[in-house]
């Protein structure tokens, strides 16, 4: 949602598992372990994107991560 705030759109979970509440089998297999396997973010690129298009993901991605990360620990 906090991305979506600024026009990215993007998705957690890996396209495979797109309709289970469950971690991703390919994060469960590269034994990134524990909560992590539930924490990933799917971004879909194709030909019509341009760099100006991942810089601007890449100038609002970072800020609102942390923003996330100081929020949970908040709560």
């Amino acid at each position: 949602m906090y991305l979506d705030h600024y026009g990215i759109m993007c998705s957690s979970g890996s396209a495979c598992t797109i309709e289970s509440q469950g971690p991703s089998h390919v994060l469960i297999s590269c034994s990134v372990g524990g909560e992590n396997e539930y924490n990933s973010i799917r971004f879909t690129l194709g030909k019509q994107n341009t760099k100006a298009d991942i810089d601007y993901v890449l100038k609002y991605l970072i800020p609102v991560v942390k923003e996330l990360r100081r929020v949970k620990q908040i709560n």
